[in-house]
């Protein structure tokens, strides 16, 4: 969710330049799908920001740049450092706190992203009846905002999930899958009030953690049934946002663990493969992506290309953990202890 209306401008023509070019080249990388011009973009805001260190709008658009370019933690300092302007869009800047803690994958993290998605819902609808007459689009841009941070919370509750012992992950995946079903019913509902590049965006999120759900679900109970929704969730949300390379990893991933339950999983992990394949196109840098890259290699035997994979992951860190690194060398390294490396790259 971008930045909505004016947030200053720079008495520094330089940053002002700056900062117009690197709109321009995000604006190119999102058409494109492009992790390079991405990272131009950042540079370019950050340029901007050196100038001007007081020029919140592009502070504004670092945050969004890293974020975009997965660099969480940069995305969050720099979105962090403008809760105290006023003239920062504050609905915007929350969602955009939410999405980066969240994409940092551990316990505090979602905590903080649900702290931030369910203060964003709370001022929302304070602001809905303490200005009950707002202007049109001003309604709009609060009703898109609301259903993105609900749509962003199914998302966080099915990952917490992961974290929880059996009797509490079925609670939080029931609430999870009953907030994303919600937004879809809103969405139809109200659809004339939400900005229809949000609607695009809300339909592929509810999608996606609907998929998610079953994913998890599917894996922990090692359920096929499970796993082929999934499979369809997905693909549903695919639908929507078809270069998504967030999605795209999920049906990927799934791929994969439906493999590990079959008598001939080869099929299955060829199509996981080749879409990861597709992911590593829209984002070469992927950790993830590497990571079960390292996995499927090591489940066919080649421990070779494993460790080029986990190697790969270690060296451009984004979302794995150093301990889910660990763990995945550690088996390798107990199925061909003469082969496997160091994380640190040691023969």
């Amino acid at each position: 969710m971008g930045e909505h209306g004016s947030f200053g401008r720079s008495r520094e023509w330089r940053a002002n330049a700056r900062f117009s070019e690197g709109l321009k080249t995000l604006s190119e990388a999102r058409t494109v799908h492009s992790a390079e011009k991405t990272r131009a973009a950042l540079s370019l805001f950050q340029q901007a920001t050196a100038l001007d260190p007081t020029f919140g709008r592009a502070h504004f658009y670092v945050g969004i740049a890293s974020e975009l370019h997965g660099q969480h933690r940069h995305a969050i300092t720099a979105f962090e450092s403008l809760l105290q302007d006023k003239r920062a869009p504050r609905l915007e800047l929350l969602y955009n706190l939410a999405l980066s803690w969240f994409h940092l994958y551990d316990a505090e993290a979602y905590e903080k992203a649900l702290r931030y998605v369910d203060t964003l819902i709370r001022e929302s609808e304070q602001g809905e009846r303490t200005v009950p007459d707002a202007e049109d689009d001003d309604r709009k841009r609060t009703a898109s905002a609301v259903l993105l941070a609900k749509t962003l919370r199914a998302q966080v509750l099915s990952h917490r999930a992961i974290r929880e012992d059996d009797s509490t992950a079925e609670i939080t995946w029931r609430s999870a899958k009953a907030d994303a079903n919600a937004v879809l019913r809103d969405l139809e509902k109200h659809s004339v009030n939400v900005e229809p590049e949000i609607a695009e965006d809300v339909r592929w999120g509810a999608w996606n953690a609907l998929g998610h759900i079953d994913h998890m679900a599917g894996r922990r109970h090692k359920n096929l049934e499970l796993l082929t929704g999934a499979e369809a969730a997905f693909n549903r949300a695919l639908e929507f946002s078809p270069h998504n390379f967030r999605v795209l990893s999920n049906l990927a991933a799934n791929h994969y663990f439906i493999s590990e339950m079959q008598t001939d999983p080869q099929d299955r992990r060829r199509k996981s493969k080749e879409v990861f394949a597709e992911v590593l196109s829209l984002r070469p840098n992927y950790d993830y992506a590497h990571y079960r890259l390292a996995e499927i290699a090591l489940s066919e035997n080649k421990f070779d290309e494993a460790l080029e994979q986990l190697q790969f992951a270690k060296d451009h860190p984004s979302e794995m953990t150093p301990e889910n690194l660990e763990r995945l060398h550690a088996r390798i390294l107990s199925l061909r202890p003469n082969r496997a490396i160091r994380l640190g790259g040691d023969e």
